[in-house]
């Protein structure tokens, strides 16, 4: 029998438990998402479909681009391999087809599925491939005895804690240069967009100004707090069940894809070795453990058999033609000639015209929002203007949506008479995203219900109704 030298004890090197978890969690995630996809494999890898290398030179062809039967066995070959890496089935030979194919396919759609999880999922490929992530809890170690002493080195490990500091780090550096992120406007912007929100409980937070506030605010912290606090022991519990409330929350508010499933898995990797060992020791004992044992010891003999490269080899082409023979079969882009697809219709210049007339976009929708209040902030007003008395300055704060033309915005306060109070008169240039300008209430402003109108170019945006007090009796 293969035995294995324990040296968990030795600097630079741990047990394997923690990065068995990454490799079932990485092989889960990327069957997943050659499942999601495989329907669409021509429209998004192939030659037959609009493929986005936006990298490429637009004057060169790009041989590299497989033809739609290529791209479909190559797209079941990654299922295979993802399968083979989660079972830990030849691990590293699965590890590195996984990693070339996702790295050769995803990049044609780049304008989507080649994201931020996909880059996730590329360096745990990778690094994994270093490690011992198939020497315990796989069919490659089924049969082996003393698998439960098998060790690795540390530093793919250790990597992968930093690409996940990384990731919170630059998504913290992303949001502070964005004036938009802090006040919440940028997170309400994606709630309520059809692609990134739309779930009922994020629509519900947009319609909600303070805890759009607090959760934007909440993110830059967390982000910011995460890869320091992550490192000290005692605060590392707290740290990650802090990040699985965050990305829990991520997941039912926007739609965001594997995003969330995705930084879990990587978020394993401060679990310790020692920690999920013991964890597993105590599902062991249990209905679990004597079902696995049981099993073990009957799979155990043809373990050898399961684990040559032949059988390997052998299921791989078997799912690579189940594949292309699904696709050919359904033929849903009509490539194959078994389905004849309809012809596009031609459009002439004048009906395109028609369908995308160059009008501009109405003015109105340059505000974004128009905020009133008694007190005033560098980015935001807040107090009350239910009624205004002498003394009180009127902020009018005018948020614009980017990109805007420039404006000439104007402001105009009248009294409950009719009578115009106050006016002002800005000129925005095109890249300007707030506009604070503020009315001194003066004891001129009889009592009543006045209006506060807005224009933009000399035409009327917005108005609000004003609710004056009126100077106090005895006062001059």
């Amino acid at each position: 029998m293969n035995r294995f030298v324990d040296r968990g004890a030795t600097p630079g090197w741990e047990g394997v438990e923690t990065v068995v978890l990454l490799r079932i969690g990485v092989g889960l995630l990327v069957l997943w998402d050659v499942a999601w996809t495989f329907r669409y494999t021509i429209e998004l890898y192939s030659t037959a479909g609009p493929a986005l290398p936006l990298f490429a030179p637009a004057d060169r062809s790009l041989e590299w681009i497989p033809s739609p039967g290529v791209a479909v066995c190559a797209q079941s070959l990654l299922g295979f391999a993802a399968l083979a890496v989660a079972l830990g089935w030849q691990t590293r030979s699965s590890l590195l087809l996984a990693s070339v194919l996702l790295g050769w396919l995803r990049p044609l759609d780049l304008t989507w599925t080649f994201a931020k999880p996909t880059v996730i999922w590329l360096h745990l490929l990778v690094l994994l491939w270093f490690s011992r992530c198939g020497a315990w809890g796989s069919l490659d170690a089924a049969g082996r005895d003393r698998v439960e002493a098998a060790s690795g080195s540390t530093w793919p490990r250790w990597l992968l804690q930093c690409l996940a500091c990384f990731v919170y780090l630059g998504a913290a550096v992303t949001k502070l240069n964005s004036p938009w992120f802090a006040g919440g406007d940028l997170l309400q912007y994606s709630l309520l967009d059809r692609g990134w929100g739309g779930t009922n409980l994020g629509q519900w937070l947009a319609t909600s100004p303070g805890l759009l506030r607090a959760a934007s605010l909440g993110t830059i912290g967390f982000e910011i707090v995460f890869p320091v606090l992550v490192w000290v022991s005692r605060a590392r519990p707290w740290v990650l069940l802090a990040a699985v409330i965050f990305h829990g929350g991520i997941a039912l508010t926007l739609h965001v894809g594997s995003f969330s499933a995705t930084m879990l898995v990587l978020l394993l990797a401060f679990l310790e070795p020692a920690t999920v060992a013991r964890w597993w020791s105590r599902l062991a004992n249990g209905a679990v453990g004597e079902a696995a044992s049981t099993a073990a010891s009957q799979t155990g003999g043809r373990a050898s058999g399961w684990r040559s490269w032949g059988v390997w080899l052998l299921v791989g082409l078997m799912t690579t033609s189940l594949g292309w023979g699904w696709q050919v079969q359904a033929d849903w882009y009509g490539v194959f000639g078994r389905r004849e697809m309809p012809a596009l219709t031609r459009l002439t210049a004048g009906e395109v015209a028609g369908v995308l007339p160059g009008r501009a976009a109405p003015l109105a929708d340059s505000i974004h929002r128009v905020s009133l209040g008694t007190r005033r902030g560098a980015r935001e007003v807040t107090g009350p203007v239910t009624e205004l008395r002498p003394g009180d300055t009127l902020w009018v704060l005018v948020q614009f949506s980017l990109p805007h033309p420039e404006l000439r915005l104007e402001g105009e306060l009248w009294t409950s008479d009719g009578a115009l109070g106050a006016r002002f008169e800005q000129k925005l240039t095109g890249g300007l995203t707030h506009a604070l300008n503020g009315f001194e209430i003066t004891p001129e402003f009889p009592a009543g219900e006045g209006r506060l109108r807005l224009q933009l170019n000399g035409h009327e945006v917005s108005h609000r109704r004003i609710a004056f007090a009126g100077p106090e009796k005895g006062s001059r």
